[in-house]
């Protein structure tokens, strides 16, 4: 936004940096345009295109790291760990009842 003293400009990754002039609202002080071609020929104050992209490449960067680090090995290891513990668990049950059945039957 512009106010008399002061202008600044909210960037595509959420930053806030000085704007150049209100005769180029877009440009900072680094002279880096900081909308788009297609937005600006559009006459579109924000950028949703713009905003969904860097969205996509932050939740993307997060995936990635996700992957780098084995989080879904170790996920999937736990979940093989606690699913073979409730197979012995139940194996062992199962086991325990067949003994009780052969020493009925042995009882008849």
């Amino acid at each position: 936004g512009h106010n008399q003293g002061h202008s600044f400009i909210i960037t595509k990754t959420g930053g806030i940096v000085d704007s150049k002039s209100q005769r180029d609202p877009w440009v900072d002080l680094n002279r880096i345009n900081h909308f788009c071609k297609d937005c600006f020929a559009a006459g579109i104050t924000t950028c949703t295109l713009c905003l969904v992209d860097t969205n996509l490449t932050h939740i993307q960067t997060s995936i990635t790291a996700i992957q780098d680090t084995n989080v879904a090995d170790s996920l999937m290891s736990a979940v093989d760990k606690v699913s073979m513990k409730e197979i012995k668990e139940q194996e062992t049950a199962a086991r325990e009842v067949i003994n009780d059945i052969k020493e009925l039957v042995d009882s008849y």
